[in-house]
């Protein structure tokens, strides 16, 4: 499947990006949709920056997106990476 390049006529900044992942961390137990994000986010980033971060989120695997929306599912816990690296039994 390939991906859909978008357009962008100014791309996010760093402080844009932290923001939009703050969001996303903050309500990770439930799925968001753009139009709650953007609700959130109180229209700080415009809709084309916060598609490509979404995108960019999506690709790296930090975030899921559903039919449901947006769900933040990154995990940077090293006792779980450990855990996993090492394995374990039952």
């Amino acid at each position: 499947m390939a991906k859909k390049l978008l357009k962008i006529d100014k791309y996010p900044t760093l402080n844009e990006y932290l923001l939009l992942q703050k969001v996303l961390i903050k309500n990770q137990d439930i799925p968001l949709r753009l139009k709650q994000i953007k609700k959130l986010i109180k229209n700080k980033i415009s809709y084309n920056k916060v598609n490509s971060l979404l995108s960019y989120l999506d690709y790296t695997g930090k975030i899921i997106h559903g039919s449901k929306g947006f769900q933040w599912i990154y995990n940077d816990n090293r006792n779980l990476k450990s855990m996993i690296k090492k394995g374990f039994g039952v």
